[in-house]
């Protein structure tokens, strides 16, 4: 018999085997829990600060995209659609232009969005050429934006509460100085 293969099995050992699966995947949703709690309230609390739950879901699905040319295609095809059905604004032509700009510049932007997800200082370009430097600087960018401007923004919710409850954590969890200076130690 193959493995996976149940074609051989009775009824009843089906039934115990299908049923092993589920307590499975039922003791798995149940240590799920506390983190889907977790993750209901942080959605809560993006909300309450003013953020759509869409923006906030596309923002996640391109943080963990490898590909982010599959988003920009989805949003050229929803542009389709909405013209399609005159849901354009008038006036508005709906057209996302290809980045024509140096490549210095893409990877300095590229390092900084690394640096904001709070990635590791890891250039896809030869750290030694210049846009190796320039992916890096962006991403030191990243990192600066994340320390100064987050705990800025954190200091001012938190100081808005009401009940004097701290809304959010003020570790914003992003690493201080140069990664590079750790791995030449």
């Amino acid at each position: 018999m193959n493995a996976g293969h149940n074609s051989q099995l009775t009824p009843t050992e089906r039934a115990a085997l299908r049923m092993n699966h589920v307590r499975k995947l039922l003791d798995i949703a149940d240590r799920l829990k506390p983190l889907m709690d977790e993750r209901k309230t942080a959605r809560a609390n993006a909300k309450a600060e003013g953020f759509k739950l869409s923006e906030i879901d596309a923002a996640l699905r391109l943080a963990t995209m490898e590909d982010t040319d599959i988003f920009v295609a989805e949003i050229k095809e929803l542009i389709d659609i909405a013209r399609a059905f005159n849901a354009l604004p008038p006036g508005e032509q709906g057209v996302l232009f290809p980045d024509d700009r140096p490549l210095d510049e893409k990877a300095f932007d590229a390092g900084k969005v690394a640096g904001l997800q709070g990635k590791n200082c890891e250039p896809p370009y030869d750290a030694g050429s210049e846009a190796g430097q320039r992916w890096i600087a962006g991403w030191h960018e990243g990192q600066r934006i994340m320390r100064d401007e987050l705990q800025s923004a954190m200091e001012k919710v938190n100081a808005s509460t009401n009940d004097g409850d701290e809304l959010i954590q003020s570790d914003p969890g992003f690493p201080d100085g140069d990664p590079f200076e750790e791995a030449a130690e």
